[in-house]
């Protein structure tokens, strides 16, 4: 996982998010469609809620519609979200909490 402070989204992200999202296929609702999009995001350190939302934009999401998928999708319990919110306002994969020590 790749994690920075800096508000640059790393080059091609928004293009590797469309291809992802198209390989989802159109038998995949827009909000799995949204979530694959976040966890890629997340794990090339776009980790903000503002830089997260933003990239997903730029990739063809609605501001609202990726704003709700990142927020129901955020806590604590790994067998019920997806990612978690640390106390720095930084998103972070589940998967991820064994290799910082959570």
């Amino acid at each position: 996982m790749n994690t920075s402070t800096n508000p640059i989204t790393p080059p091609g992200l928004i293009d590797d998010i469309r291809s992802l999202v198209e390989a989802c296929g159109p038998g995949v609702n827009a909000n799995d469609k949204a979530i694959v999009a976040i966890e890629l995001c997340i794990s090339q350190g776009v980790d903000t809620e503002d830089h997260i939302i933003g990239c997903l934009m730029r990739a063809g999401f609605g501001n609202r519609h990726a704003g709700s998928v990142l927020n129901r999708n955020a806590g604590g319990a790994s067998n019920r979200h997806r990612w978690w919110l640390d106390a720095g306002g930084r998103y972070r994969l589940h998967q991820d909490e064994a290799a910082l020590g959570a």
